[in-house]
């Protein structure tokens, strides 16, 4: 499956491009630069991408800052994913892309300044791993070595470029960076910090509700309807843990799902029922919801950044896949469990563009009996179905 794919509309642009640059850059091939590794005492990785890439890139950072303990390591970041790193004991230094590219009004006057901004850093080293062309650029122009994947364009302006694997699992593509630049000791574990003050609001929300004994948390959310689950089967999802299992139930989203969650949550008539839910739709900071998920029984979500954090604080899961593959950007054990009922589609098999506002057939094809099954097989509620 690949899992960065490039707009068809695209793809004769780059291609012209990377054919130009290829020839026009050929000598960088001929006399390619060593890059010595006592020499990189700055390091930028540019990682202006969602909750999810942020927290995968987690094994990197660890694995870079034990690799190169003495230099001065920094990430470039998106604001809304910027808290994810707070405190992060293997970065010195991250800046902030306030806007994404090519969204909304395109900002070059922004970019230009960013660009300024970085260029004065004087890196010895940035990596690009989403990969994205325009970060390679941006790469180009601000560091004296580059390295990343370049297979979606723009490829000859790295001075390194890892050979990239669909079917290598997204922790150990990052890590491949690593490898490339000599690192024997790799680490695969993700993680995320959060104080005592996020803490504090959990254990003040628990109060509050009068949460005294276990509880689970259901993320029904995700970036991209392609990824999302029938509404009506998470409300019914809701009333069989709680009818079966006597537990409380926190929904959890971001400020914009609330209005989908508030949909769920409508769905669910009877009284009692309601009473052990708790909606927290836009309530909490990525951090409240770090604490808040470190407290839970287990999680439940499609795959989402919310998701990511719950394995990130080493909370059990059951993650819900169908446009992704977990093998790829999941995590399955006995502890971290998926749903994934591929259709072998072209889409599944990246032929084709995800259309982000049509929920895929596979995602349908997952009933709350299959996560129910799950449950019972993982043991978390001790009681068999």
């Amino acid at each position: 499956m690949v899992n960065y794919q490039v707009n068809w509309k695209y793809k004769p642009f780059l291609f012209l491009i990377d054919l130009i640059g290829n020839i026009l850059f050929i000598y960088r091939k001929l006399f390619k630069r060593g890059l010595k590794k006592e020499g990189i005492k700055k390091i930028l990785i540019v990682r202006i991408d969602e909750i999810g890439d942020v927290i995968l890139t987690t094994p990197l950072l660890k694995t870079l800052r034990n690799g190169f303990k003495d230099a001065e390591i920094s990430v470039l970041i998106k604001s809304s994913t910027k808290e994810l790193l707070e405190n992060n004991p293997d970065i010195n230094k991250t800046y902030v892309c306030k806007y994404p590219w090519l969204k909304e009004k395109f900002r070059l006057n922004y970019f230009i300044k960013l660009m300024e901004e970085l260029k004065k850093e004087n890196f010895d080293l940035v990596i690009e791993l989403h990969p994205d062309p325009r970060n390679i650029l941006l790469a180009f122009l601000i560091g004296k070595y580059r390295i990343g994947y370049g297979f979606r364009g723009l490829g000859f302006l790295l001075d390194k470029e890892i050979k990239y694997d669909p079917n290598m699992h997204i922790i150990d593509a990052n890590l491949e960076v690593a490898k490339a630049l000599g690192i024997k000791r790799l680490y695969r574990e993700v993680s995320m910090g959060y104080s005592k003050k996020e803490d504090r609001y959990a254990n003040n929300l628990f109060r509050k509700n009068k949460i005294r004994n276990k509880f689970i948390c259901i993320n029904p959310g995700t970036g991209r309807i392609s990824k999302t689950w029938i509404e009506e089967r998470w409300a019914k999802l809701a009333e069989e843990l709680i009818n079966k299992y006597k537990i409380r139930v926190i929904f959890t989203g971001s400020l914009r799902e609330e209005t989908y969650i508030n949909s769920i949550l409508n769905l669910i008539k009877e009284k009692r029922i309601k009473k052990n839910i708790i909606n927290l739709a836009g309530r909490t900071s990525l951090r409240q919801l770090a604490a808040v998920y470190k407290k839970a029984l287990f999680v439940i979500a499609p795959d989402s950044g919310p998701l990511h954090i719950a394995r990130a604080v080493k909370t059990p899961l059951i993650g819900l896949y169908g446009p992704v593959d977990p093998k790829i950007w999941g995590y399955c054990s006995r502890r971290y469990r998926c749903i994934y009922k591929s259709r072998d589609c072209l889409l599944c098999k990246g032929k084709y563009e995800s259309d982000v506002n049509k929920r895929c057939e596979c995602m349908s094809r997952i009933e709350v009996s299959d996560i129910m099954h799950e449950i019972a097989l993982a043991g978390w509620l001790n009681e068999k179905i």
